[in-house]
């Protein structure tokens, strides 16, 4: 079930890539706020499906929410919706592909988590499939 998950999510992130590739950058900003009210408004919907029995409401929570709300994809999508047409979608494939690559480093770095042999194979895989899809793309 999980690589049909990872198959849905590789087929939606190609679609975003190319999506954002052709917005013209005086139309990026409403596109974005539409984008986030989409998330808010969907993210509203289905979280009366999840059990909050298990989440005690408190300053850490809404700290996290609003963290991951408004820095972490707010922002982070203006700057993405800004400067991704101004590359190529290989190259912002490229860096979609190691963001878990960077997550791991960042993690070990920061988090002192254990890095295994899964992780380091994962890492490498991606790294090389990278590489691949930038070596080897058909040019014009």
């Amino acid at each position: 079930m999980g690589d049909l998950y990872t198959l849905f999510c590789a087929i939606g992130f190609a679609i975003y890539i190319i999506i954002i590739d052709s917005i013209k950058s005086e139309e990026f900003l409403s596109i974005v706020l539409l984008h986030f009210f989409v998330i808010v408004i969907c993210s509203l919907i289905l979280i009366q499906y999840e059990s909050l029995n298990l989440l005690e409401f408190n300053f850490n929570v809404y700290f996290s929410v609003l963290y991951l709300s408004i820095p972490a994809t707010l922002i982070t999508t203006l700057i993405l919706f800004y400067y991704q047409p101004q590359t190529t979608p290989v190259k912002a494939s490229i860096l979609y592909a190691m963001e878990p690559v960077f997550a791991t480093i960042f993690s070990i770095i920061f988090l002192n988590i254990i890095y295994t042999i899964q992780d380091f194979i994962g890492s490498v895989l991606i790294f090389i499939g990278s590489i691949f899809g930038a070596l080897f793309k058909k040019t014009k």
